[in-house]
């Protein structure tokens, strides 16, 4: 089983820019609770059930179950997850060199875990990584190793402006079908 996910078409947008991404794909919410997981994304509001998990090919079964699967680990058995990580992240930065790119990591694609990040950070201090976060003070949590851009929800308006306050950028979703405000 491989922790680190590198091709996927919205990493893959960083390429052109001369970045080689990768990301950690676990469960968001609470979808690997069936599967003996937990809640991974636990300032998750009205968009649990609209999450990207149940988009595209992260809706296929097999990726269903992978992302389950990591996310157990990571849960259950922190130290097994890390010694995965190890040999992964340091043949992602060795591709990343041989590639001419520079290596980029997003500890989070679907989840909302600060320590994750920590993790990665500890075993590869100069890679840089980048994230999305409904985490309250998200200022308190980024360094020029780590960007966070704070995700607005129903639930965390005036988190959203402190954020913005602070300096930390916020993603705001919208319906393309109904009328901006």
């Amino acid at each position: 089983m491989k922790l680190l996910t590198i091709w996927q078409h919205k990493l893959n947008l960083s390429l052109i820019h001369g970045y080689l991404t990768a990301g950690v794909n676990l469960s968001p919410s609470t979808s690997s609770t069936p599967f003996g997981g937990g809640n991974l994304c636990p300032w998750s509001g009205s968009c649990a059930p609209r999450c990207l998990d149940k988009s595209g090919r992260n809706n296929m079964p097999t990726h269903v179950i992978a992302r389950a699967r990591k996310s157990v680990i990571w849960l259950r058995h922190r130290g097994a997850f890390k010694l995965i990580l190890i040999p992964e992240l340091e043949a992602f930065m060795r591709k990343a060199e041989k590639m001419g790119l520079i290596p980029y990591i997003r500890p989070n694609l679907l989840s909302d875990l600060f320590k994750l990040w920590l993790m990665i950070h500890e075993l590869q201090p100069e890679l840089k990584g980048y994230d999305y976060t409904k985490r309250p003070m998200p200022w308190e949590l980024v360094s020029d190793m780590y960007h966070l851009t704070f995700s607005l929800d129903t639930h965390n308006v005036m988190e959203a402006i402190d954020a913005m306050l602070h300096g930390i950028n916020v993603a705001v979703p919208f319906d393309p079908t109904k009328p901006m405000p």
